[in-house]
């Protein structure tokens, strides 16, 4: 770890804790451009994972993508605590509690509840009955419908009928602000607002637009633990988190992920939604600035 993968590094860790650190460890996030710093804390009275943001400066075709398509904004401590306790209850994975946040140097920290586990870097890394029970933890979410898309634990943005031609306004958005002068993505968004048109949304579920192994804890034998980051849950369709996944795992995972989704619900299509949600993440760069023409080959898992 060097200096430059800490992004705030004037935060005085120490001011956040009544009692002297004993130990504390920056949890690298394993690529550039994070938004937020969180380290493991330790002192005599309590082991704490701090977060530390700016939620004014988060922006980038990400943080855009999520606030103009999604209605996604920066949560308050009320709504934070909201929405770790819905994702816990209808997801039946722990998820962090809040033990006190604050500002400091003009920044916000939250001090959360340090889960037991290991950061899971990868899907290959769980377990068969881990990858099982990971499908039904998205199932159970993908349960709790809604007939408008926004954020989990906050407020809505509009109705599921308004969501195309939402959808289509922002793709214009994203291509206008973020690549103007790229021809390959630029020449594919007219296609693409056609398609966005003529989108059959049903209902909106959470879904995670940067989900990834990642966002999970993991026993030493490969069961999952606990969700510990869910800064960008929102409402949407449930189809763009099977999207995702396509880019996260390969075939060896997926049919242990189908099979504990199946034992709850019937797996959603994406055969005809495929190409423009793959743009859409593709425009937020959910994996990076990745060249269009390999993001929209990558192998198709789902059906």
């Amino acid at each position: 770890m060097t200096d430059s993968n800490i992004r705030y590094p004037q935060v005085r860790l120490q001011d956040l804790f009544p009692s002297p650190i004993v130990e504390a460890t920056f949890i690298d996030p394993g690529y550039s451009g994070h938004s937020t710093d969180v380290w493991r804390v330790r002192t005599a009275q309590e082991t704490a994972a701090v977060r530390i943001s700016n939620f004014t400066a988060w922006s980038g075709p990400f943080w855009d993508g999520i606030r103009w398509v999604f209605g996604w904004q920066p949560v308050n401590e009320r709504r934070l605590i909201r929405r770790n306790r819905f994702l816990q209850d209808k997801g039946q994975l722990p998820t962090p509690q809040l033990l006190r946040a604050g500002q400091v140097g003009g920044l916000g920290y939250y001090v959360m509840e340090w889960l037991p586990g290991r950061r899971c870097e990868s899907f290959a890394e769980l377990s068969p009955q881990g990858l099982r029970s990971y499908g039904a933890h998205l199932a159970r979410l993908h349960a709790c419908t809604s007939n408008r898309f926004g954020m989990v634990g906050g407020t809505r943005a509009g109705p599921v009928q308004a969501f195309p031609i939402h959808l289509q306004r922002m793709l214009g958005r994203l291509v206008e602000t973020h690549y103007r002068g790229d021809i390959e993505v630029a020449s594919r968004l007219g296609e693409m607002q056609q398609r966005a048109i003529h989108l059959q949304v049903n209902n909106c579920v959470p879904i995670l637009p940067d989900l990834g192994a990642s966002q999970y804890l993991r026993s030493e034998e490969g069961e999952l633990c606990a969700l510990v980051d869910t800064d960008a849950y929102v409402y949407g369709p449930p189809e763009l988190d099977f999207i995702i996944l396509e880019y996260e795992i390969t075939q060896v995972q997926l049919d242990p992920i189908v099979e504990g989704y199946c034992t709850i619900s019937a797996l959603p299509r994406l055969r005809d939604v495929r190409p423009l949600y793959r743009y859409l993440y593709r425009l937020m760069e959910v994996e990076g600035r990745v060249p269009l023409k390999t993001w929209m080959q990558q192998p198709e898992l789902f059906p």
